[in-house]
């Protein structure tokens, strides 16, 4: 998960290009945790998505005065 907030935190401005690379970094992790284990990765999957709305608001909250384009 550290990689995913990493890699979303790396982008300057919000555009097509970057919501892109968000999305796709959290279909990589959440895959590749689901693969290792099904069990734990459904225990916990309420607690991952709150880690990632809260992650994600930061970023898109602190480029609030910024253009998307």
């Amino acid at each position: 998960m550290r990689e995913v907030i990493k890699e979303v935190s790396t982008h300057e401005i919000i555009n097509e290009e970057t919501l892109e690379a968000i999305f796709f970094s959290i279909i990589r992790f959440q895959t590749s945790i689901s693969n290792q284990c099904q069990q734990s990765y459904e225990a916990f999957t309420p607690q991952i998505e709150t880690i990632f709305k809260e992650e994600l608001q930061v970023f898109f909250f602190r480029d609030r005065g910024k253009t998307v384009v």
